[in-house]
């Protein structure tokens, strides 16, 4: 399906991040394949309930994802966040997704675990058999404490569904790293060598993430940085790409954490921010609160941000010339989504620019 030329973008399926693939240019659009997550279904704090039902929470998903990414490529789709017990008429919202992405002509390759339940492997099945575009198995971070395990059970995943390696794209999946983790590229090795015949698979992708859970940690009104560790980790497995057996494709979370986070609207105080990819690590400028402080901040930060000799110039990618326009005030400070938006299209240009150089002409 693609070879380690590529990149895989683990991002979750709300507005901001469907934005930003819909803006991304052709360069970028070739470049990358994206697992899109459907999230959680939203909670209403207030009432102590889910916000709504799970066909409410997935009824616009199916154009949504054919708005972002259109017909013309394949994408991932993986509906673990979803609760297990959230069936719609006796089946997995998965199912309900992807027969309504086949009506809009969308290619979607459904990604399964070695934990999902029967309604899930069912959904997949299915899939399988109407679409004939094989699936992608995601291996998680739990299901890779014990790599001697792995070939074994490697296969009775496979044997769930019905397909072998070379239909299958495999994601090997670390979840989330830390900046002080460098020694997880030897352990990647050990993972990596301890699959069954990696040649075989269609695709095999490495995916890690170090972005913070929150920003809490960084001082305001000022830029700070902290290290992309998942892609020195990758590119150090490039540098001995001559000692593996395959070079992984390489995968993040974007500008996110891995984890889901939702928090009470109520009493959160979200501050003014701009996440911006650079070389070997994030920026993040910060402003305060934009309850207290107001939203006007954000035209601040992107000037300072525009100045730095980092940013890479209105004409690089979406992203790029949302901030240089905010910087000049010739658009409004925007919203969460709209800064979601920006830092991932940012990034997905520049990962997509960075693994290109790497791969050279």
């Amino acid at each position: 399906m693609f070879d380690a030329a590529h990149y895989v973008p683990v991002l979750k399926g709300r507005a901001g991040e469907f934005a930003a693939l819909r803006e991304a240019d052709e360069r970028v659009r070739s470049s990358l394949t994206p697992l899109i997550e459907i999230p959680p279904v939203p909670w209403d704090f207030e009432a102590e309930r889910p916000a709504k039902n799970t066909g409410d929470h997935v009824a616009g998903i199916a154009e949504a994802l054919r708005g972002a990414w259109g017909i013309e490529r394949r994408l991932f789709l993986d509906a673990a966040l979803l609760a297990s017990e959230d069936l719609i008429e006796g089946r997995h919202p998965l199912a309900h997704v992807v027969e309504s992405t086949r009506g809009l002509g969308v290619l979607v390759v459904p990604v399964w675990g070695l934990e999902r339940g029967t309604p899930y492997l069912d959904a997949v099945r299915d899939a399988i058999a109407s679409d004939e575009r094989g699936a992608c198995l995601r291996l998680e971070s739990d299901d890779l404490e014990e790599p001697e395990d792995m070939p074994e059970r490697i296969r009775g995943a496979l044997n769930a569904v019905g397909l072998g390696p070379s239909d299958t794209d495999l994601i090997v999946d670390l979840g989330a790293i830390t900046a002080e983790q460098r020694w997880t590229g030897a352990t990647a090795r050990l993972l990596l060598s301890a699959l069954p015949t990696p040649q075989d698979w269609r695709s095999l992708t490495l995916v890690a993430s170090s972005f913070p859970l929150d920003l809490s940690g960084f001082q305001r009104e000022t830029i700070g940085s902290t290290p992309r560790a998942e892609w020195q980790m990758w590119r150090a497995l490039h540098a001995r790409r001559h000692r593996l057996d395959r070079l992984p494709t390489f995968g993040d979370y974007a500008i996110s954490h891995p984890a889901p986070r939702e928090v009470d609207p109520r009493i959160i105080q979200r501050s003014a921010s701009i996440r911006y990819t650079v070389d070997e690590d994030f920026l993040i400028a910060k402003g305060r609160s934009v309850r207290l402080h107001g939203a006007e901040q954000q035209h601040d930060l992107a000037a300072t941000l525009a100045e730095r000799p980092e940013y890479h110039g209105e004409s690089f990618s979406a992203g790029d010339r949302h901030i240089a326009a905010c910087a000049r005030r010739e658009t409004g400070p925007g919203n969460a989504m709209t800064w979601r938006r920006v830092g991932t299209s940012q990034h997905l240009a520049y990962v997509t620019s960075q693994i290109a150089n790497l791969a050279g002409p």
